[in-house]
């Protein structure tokens, strides 16, 4: 990896880091300024877009996550892992679908 990329992707790999140890809001403040970016490719990385999706959900931004979750859905997924993440977020699009039925 490039020097130039290395600098882009330390914040997204310490923003993933704090996603998964639970501390969403911090995840999702480190990682914002790059999703942006991203968002602008063609291809989305979906390992990315899956925590920070996760880190939406969990904080309670639904719009956002519905969002996320849509540009991920329209991403072909690479090998088992990201196939896996984008079940997992079915799963989550589903159960939100049901609490929003159940209000």
């Amino acid at each position: 990896m490039t020097q130039p990329l290395q600098r882009f992707m330390k914040p997204v790999q310490e923003g993933i880091s704090y996603i998964k140890k639970g501390e969403y809001d911090k995840g999702l403040e480190t990682m914002a300024p790059f999703i942006g970016m991203l968002e602008q490719a063609d291809h989305l990385p979906i390992q990315i877009f899956y925590y920070y999706a996760v880190a939406q959900f969990k904080t309670g931004q639904i719009e956002p996550f519905m969002s996320s979750y849509e540009k991920i859905k329209q991403q072909t997924a690479a090998n088992e892992a990201e196939e896996k993440m984008k079940t997992d977020l079915d799963k989550w699009f589903e159960a939100l679908l049901k609490g929003l039925n159940d209000v």
